[in-house]
């Protein structure tokens, strides 16, 4: 018995094989799971004998994951942020354990706060605001990390609330932490309206004159409805304010205009503002033709404009003559050697965008044209014993020497011509007789031009017609009384004037005079030349001639100087006006060729005085040995200048 008692454990040992080993749960750390995926972990054990049994006896696992008790598996989505720290038991076949505590973190969303805006609250009256957040892990504390909250309003866990004690717009960062400290923030406004009706607006559109206008008053706090008045200052003539904050009207004068808002709401509370308008005067174009283009000569225009809001900006619609170009300041300038027409818009743009246009036509020619229309009757009285002038003046803008001068006429007569007298005037007041008898006394019939004429050209529009173009090209010899071409070297710039005279014992002889035109070409020369002075009081005519001594003829003497000149800047001949520079030169005067007889008993200084002879004729003058030269006419006694020009 004993021997069988000793080799039982040895059969029973032989019969179940090796011994099992000590169970232990071998995993250490659970992976991380998020918010909202599914979850996927399984718990691991070495040891004991299988089949096992998982259990958790501590703790919890986070919403939403569950532990499969054969297989250990954790599984599910997690439905709550944070981290679980459960304890899980394992049991084997014989009834073995083992156990472990576990850490389970499951990642929350992004903590971000919900509440992006703030209802308006008002001074005085409760305010209850509830502040939302999203994601993290709760719970929430909230505060201000930076500005103000208005006094009387505070954060109350998760509100803002209270009573505003002040108003306006209250700008702060709000900030939220959770439990694990993470924080966010957003940055927010409160506006607290006044208890007083408040005007919002602040700006008010600016205004054109002459063009209909509406703005609106806009006004917050108070209690509706409101009233709108204007409370103090004034507003550009033909604008208002009407009850409802309406500011309406059409603009009538241009300026900048102060002025102040009342307004009272229902509770009879007010307030005003004070507000400033622009009114603008309309955008205009001020230049209201282009100067006459000569070829050859150089145009500098400027375009102006007025009203509206500077800065302007200038375009030019239409086709330019070569070498003529334009900039958007407004600026036309170059020089065009053809002539021809050309129709242009100019049109203007202010700061504002709006726009005006108008019509030009740029005419490039060979001579300068100046034209006038005065519909004026002549005489303006009437005298037996005198001419009677009437003066028409033509006005030329343009700085340029004399090269030419045509005039033509269209008058219209009442009664016979033959007693009217025309005589042009020049701007420094040499003047030419284009026609009319008795201008002066002496050869050919009493009382007659010498060589002159009638004013007897046909045509025009009235009954007796007088239409005709004078364009003498120059005196001769024995003519000095017909000088148009004399006029050559003097500046064209100042008014001309056409003096229309009548000697007559009727007032029955009278007309209308209908049209003056001046084309007048300019010299193109660039070299120096030379300006004679000091003839002028004798006889008046574009070069220098005086009479004979004797038979009692007092003007027969000249004393002339001379200026050499050369073209300034703008590079033309002025007439010693304008940019022309004077050159510093000394002259000498003495006697030069002389078409019949040397001048007899007649003598010139080398300083210019020059003394009439017993000759007649025409001659020159030497400046400096014959460097430059003078033409001078001597005529005899009896032709007398008719003191009745003037």
């Amino acid at each position: 018995m004993k021997r069988l008692v000793l080799l039982l454990p040895a059969v029973l040992l032989a019969c179940s094989g090796e011994a099992a080993s000590d169970l232990a749960i071998r995993t250490s750390m659970l992976q991380d799971g998020r918010l909202g995926e599914n979850y996927e972990a399984k718990i691991e054990v070495i040891g004991g004998r299988a089949p096992y049994a998982f259990a958790v006896t501590d703790g919890a696992l986070p919403e939403g994951i569950t532990l499969r008790a054969a297989t250990g598996q954790l599984v599910g989505v997690a439905g709550s942020p944070g981290r679980a720290n459960p304890t899980f038991e394992v049991k084997d076949a014989d009834g073995a354990s083992a156990s472990a505590t576990l850490a389970l973190y499951v990642v929350p969303r992004p903590l971000t706060i919900v509440t992006s805006r703030l209802a308006m609250a008002r001074e005085g009256t409760a305010l209850d605001v509830p502040l939302t957040a999203n994601g993290g892990v709760a719970p929430y504390s909230w505060r201000i990390e930076e500005g103000a909250l208005p006094s009387g309003v505070t954060i109350d866990d998760d509100r803002i609330a209270g009573t505003p004690r002040e108003f306006g717009a209250f700008a702060f960062t709000l900030a939220v932490d959770d439990a694990e400290a993470t924080s966010a923030t957003k940055a927010l406004e409160l506006f607290v309206v006044s208890r007083a009706p408040m005007v919002t607006t602040s700006t008010v559109p600016k205004g054109r004159v002459g063009e209909d206008y509406e703005a609106r008053i806009q006004a917050t706090g108070g209690t509706p409805p409101y009233a709108f008045e204007l409370a103090s200052g004034a507003l550009p003539m033909g604008l208002g304010v009407d009850i409802q904050g309406g500011l309406t009207g059409i603009p009538e004068e241009p300026g900048d205009f102060a002025f102040s808002v009342g307004i009272v709401d229902a509770d009879l509370q007010r307030s005003e503002v004070a507000l400033m308008m622009r009114v603008v005067a309309p955008l205009e174009i001020l230049t209201v033709g282009l100067p006459q283009l000569v070829a050859g000569r150089t145009l500098d225009v400027t375009f102006e404009a007025a009203g509206g809001e500077p800065p302007y900006t200038w375009a030019l619609e239409g086709a330019l003559p070569t070498g003529v170009a334009f900039d958007p300041s407004g600026h036309l300038s170059g020089t065009s050697e053809s002539s021809g027409t050309y129709a242009l818009t100019a049109r203007v743009t202010d700061a504002d965008g709006f726009t005006r246009a108008a019509l030009f036509s740029l005419r490039v020619a060979d001579r300068y044209v100046f034209e006038v229309r005065p519909q004026v009757e002549f005489p303006p009285v009437c005298t037996g014993t005198t001419v009677s002038y009437t003066s028409v003046p033509i006005e030329v803008t343009e700085s340029f020497a004399v090269a030419d001068v045509d005039v033509s006429l269209d008058i219209d007569y009442s009664a016979d011509n033959r007693n009217t007298r025309l005589v042009l005037l020049s701007p420094s007041g040499h003047p030419v007789v284009l026609c009319g008898d008795g201008v002066y006394r002496g050869r050919g019939s009493p009382g007659r031009v010498p060589g002159g004429r009638f004013c007897d050209g046909t045509g025009g529009s009235g009954p007796r017609g007088f239409a005709s173009t004078f364009d003498d090209q120059g005196a001769q010899d024995d003519r000095p009384e017909l000088p148009l071409a004399r006029l050559a070297g003097e500046s064209a710039l100042g008014t001309w004037r056409l003096l229309v005279g009548v000697s007559a014992p009727s007032c029955a002889r009278f007309g209308v005079i209908q049209r003056v035109t001046l084309s007048i070409s300019g010299d193109r020369s660039t070299e120096d030349y030379l300006v004679v002075r000091g003839w002028t009081p004798n006889n008046r005519l574009g070069e220098p001639w005086l009479r004979l001594s004797g038979g009692g003829v007092e003007e027969n003497e000249l004393f002339l100087s001379a200026t050499l000149y050369g073209v300034g800047p703008n590079g033309r001949r002025e007439g010693g006006r304008g940019d022309d520079v004077a050159r510093p030169t000394t002259f000498t005067w003495s006697w030069g060729d002389w078409n019949r007889t040397p001048p007899t008993d007649a003598t010139v200084s080398p300083d210019g005085h020059v003394v009439s002879g017993r000759a007649t004729g025409s001659g020159t003058l030497l400046l400096n040995g014959g460097a430059y030269e003078v033409p001078i006419h001597v005529v005899p006694p009896s032709w007398v200048r008719d003191s009745r020009l003037y």
